[in-house]
């Protein structure tokens, strides 16, 4: 148990500090006038934990990986308030863009990370 919440530690750590260097450089390079940087992230984090779930059921990775790494990189506080700041500043049609977009290629991507795991599990199996 304690290696588990060691890694998930270090794990959220590597994720937190990816996500603010992501965040950071498509705010210098496209501007803060729609929420980028938290939308790449949350879709580049979807499609990776359905990778690291097909591929792999052992604690370490899942723990690591899934939980730690990728639950310090996604977060769904910061879509909340962007969404809520779009809504503010009277651009509804932004906000509905952004929770759309958001919602619909995270889920799309958690499942195309899945079946691309199934499929390298299938190279590796038939090896």
């Amino acid at each position: 148990m304690y290696v588990s919440i060691v890694l998930v530690a270090i794990g959220s750590a590597i994720g937190g500090v990816a996500r603010f260097l992501m965040q950071y450089w498509f705010a210098q390079w496209i501007g803060l006038s729609f929420p980028w940087g938290t939308l790449t992230v949350n879709v580049l984090g979807c499609f990776a934990i359905g990778v690291t779930y097909g591929l792999t059921e052992h604690a370490f990775s899942r723990h690591f990986i899934g939980v730690g790494i990728l639950g310090g990189f996604t977060t769904f506080s910061s879509f909340s308030f962007e969404a809520m700041s779009l809504l503010q500043n009277d651009r509804p049609g932004a906000a509905l863009g952004y929770i759309g977009l958001s919602v619909g290629l995270c889920l799309v991507m958690v499942y195309v990370g899945y079946l691309a795991a199934l499929g390298i599990r299938q190279l590796i199996a038939h090896r």
